[in-house]
């Protein structure tokens, strides 16, 4: 994932969550998302850049 992987283990408790159909577990797990990417700062190289 690119340098996001407790982005990606939020994901997946998110998902399981929903699997067992728990909203108390959903929402806060969305909520842990949300505040995840409220904080991530994005830092381009030009070392990187063009390599899409």
């Amino acid at each position: 994932m690119f340098g996001f992987k407790e982005l990606g283990t939020i994901c997946l408790h998110l998902e399981q969550a929903a699997k067992s159909q728990d909203p108390d577990s959903s929402c806060r797990l969305a909520t842990r998302i949300k505040d995840y990417l409220n904080t991530v700062e994005i830092v381009y190289s030009e070392k990187n850049r063009g390599k899409e």
